[in-house]
């Protein structure tokens, strides 16, 4: 027998302990193996995570199937359920919620770990009526031998509150819409009736021979720049309402132009109102309507620009549009001021001892697109505004839509003023 062995037999037995902790990696000696720096990391890596479940704004719950005893919870757990103090592991899942939470929550959370699963997400009301509203996911994960739900709980209270105030908010502007449009419509046909009715005595009084012929002459500016307000006003509840139709047929724009200018001239003699128009432009369009973003176009630059200046207007065409420019060296519009030309009752700072409501670009702006063209602003050159109307030459084209403007294309170039 060997030495060695001899000093093995003759060493005295080891202490239970000692031999415990050898068997499990605890004894002195074991202190050098290999896997104990790996275990280290391990257990520094596992802490590591809970330090970051801890700090996680998400409540986190890990809970044991199919009993749903509860074996860990993060903070934000704790304080969302409202068990900051408590002790979490051990609890029953269902000791968090009240009844009628835990009725809702049971089957959903059954659902993650059966097959075909159901919804994937619930929001639940914990703390009473006061409490916080709490958007909850859950999914089943198996470790070894053990199923465990996974619950993740997210606080919506005031996201929630928040969607609640839109809706409201949406409720009563519209409501607030309808009482405009229902206001406007009556009083625009109140108003409508009378301004008629006097606009055609004056104009029957200016062609006789009477003495208050002039005086009715004079007269009829100021009613037919009231009638055009109350048809503005009358419009705005029918574009509100999808009411306003078109009656469409093959027309030639220098035509209507042409009479909306000669109709002006009858009543604002002395203006210069300069016509620049090439061969004829047809386009399949609503000659009334057309006619009517024309005239308002031409009242607003009458209105904005010196009584001594020329306005100017030129009509031309493209493949596939026709346009119509009216332009004034009035004061111009900054782009800023550009932004909300369009909208509605809007009144640019220079233009309150103006007479109007600002319905008339907004009423323009949206026939020019019910017809599937546009109405844009731009500068003259030498000084003031140009306003540009744009209107397919066939119903084909589709419409621009509220996006960007359109702008004229190649083709038969806009013709000089002569």
């Amino acid at each position: 027998m060997s030495n060695a062995s001899m000093k093995r037999r003759s060493d005295p037995p080891k202490a239970p302990e000692i031999l415990r902790d050898e068997i499990v990696g605890l004894g002195s000696r074991s202190l050098r193996k290999s896997y104990f720096g790996t275990l280290q990391r391990h257990v520094a890596d596992l802490a590591r995570f809970r330090a970051l479940l801890d700090v996680a704004g998400d409540a986190i719950v890990v809970a044991r199937l199919p009993d749903f005893e509860v074996v860990d919870a993060n903070r934000a757990a704790l304080a969302s359920l409202g068990a900051v103090g408590e002790k979490a592991e051990g609890r029953p899942l269902a000791s968090f919620f009240s009844a009628a939470a835990w009725r809702r929550l049971e089957p959903f959370f059954r659902s993650s770990f059966e097959p075909g699963g159901g919804p994937h997400r619930l929001v639940v009301r914990v703390g009473g009526r006061a409490g916080r509203e709490l958007e909850i996911a859950s999914r089943a994960e198996s470790f070894g031998r053990n199923r465990y739900l996974i619950l993740v709980g997210r606080d919506v209270t005031e996201r929630g509150r928040a969607a609640r105030a839109l809706i409201v908010a949406k409720e009563e502007a519209e409501r607030v819409a309808r009482a405009k449009s229902e206001f406007l419509s009556v009083a625009s046909h109140e108003l409508r009736t009378p301004l008629t009715s006097l606009r055609l005595r004056l104009e029957q009084a200016g062609r006789s021979d009477r003495a208050g012929a002039r005086i009715a002459k004079k007269l009829l500016g100021p009613v037919h720049r009231l009638v055009a307000i109350v048809d503005d006003l009358l419009e705005v509840p029918r574009l509100d309402r999808g009411s306003v139709g078109l009656k469409r047929g093959r027309i030639d724009v220098n035509a209507v132009v042409r009479d909306v200018i000669e109709d002006l001239r009858t009543r604002v003699g002395g203006r210069r109102i300069e016509l620049a128009a090439g061969p004829p432009v047809s386009s399949l369009a609503d000659p009334a309507r057309v006619g009517q973003v024309v005239a308002n176009l031409l009242e607003n630059a009458l209105k904005f620009s010196p009584p001594e200046s020329r306005i100017e207007v030129r009509v031309w065409c493209d493949p596939e549009s026709a346009y119509v420019a009216v332009a004034d060296h009035g004061p111009g519009i900054s782009e800023q001021d550009r932004a909300r030309l369009f909208t509605l009752f809007s009144r640019l700072a220079g233009s309150r001892t103006i007479p109007g409501l600002g319905l008339g670009l907004f009423v323009s702006r949206h026939i020019a697109r019910m017809h599937g063209g546009d109405l844009v602003a731009g500068d003259t050159a030498g000084g003031g505004t140009t306003f540009t109307l744009s209107i397919p030459r066939s119903a084909a084209e589709k419409s621009n839509g509220p996006g960007g403007p359109m702008t004229p294309g190649r083709g038969t170039p806009a013709p000089e003023l002569r």
